[in-house]
């Protein structure tokens, strides 16, 4: 049997979005009843970097999302520089346009920030240099699929 998926928005209403901005999500629906998220990122995190990101809040354990991101379409390795303004202005030239009907994250920059990046936030905090050559900050720039659990 063969399943065909039709992207949403169509191409006339992504036309009017990308009137407001550059960045649009696309985005099919899939029943996914038997297929949980670990499952789902376990199949996709072979392909490289990835990243499963779950909703839950305040003890839950399920989340309303679950968000999953594989093949980065570029990734930062930040040493010595303040890593959010680096972030900041990558993603500046981009403008996304918000769709009410998903949630609020549906693509940007996933990653982490290390401890010493403290002296970032809080300068007073700043050490003495003696974790230089560290990488500070690694995030990979994801196209998110989102896969939603309604609870």
């Amino acid at each position: 049997m063969r399943r065909s998926f039709s992207p949403i928005p169509d191409r006339a209403s992504f036309r009017r979005r990308a009137e407001r901005g550059t960045l649009i999500p696309i985005h099919v629906e899939v029943l996914a009843d038997l297929l949980t998220p670990i499952e789902a990122y376990r199949r996709l995190a072979g392909r490289g970097p990835a990243f499963l990101l779950e909703s839950a809040e305040g003890g839950e354990s399920v989340g309303r999302y679950s968000f999953i991101g594989v093949e980065p379409w570029e990734t930062l390795r930040i040493n010595g520089e303040d890593p959010l303004a680096v972030i900041e202005a990558k993603l500046a030239p981009y403008r996304p346009v918000r769709d009410p009907s998903l949630p609020r994250f549906t693509g940007g920059a996933v990653g982490y920030i290390g401890y010493d990046c403290v002296r970032y936030f809080e300068p007073r905090l700043a050490r003495s240099g003696k974790l230089r050559g560290m990488a500070g900050a690694s995030a990979g720039e994801e196209c998110v699929d989102g896969q939603c659990e309604v609870p």
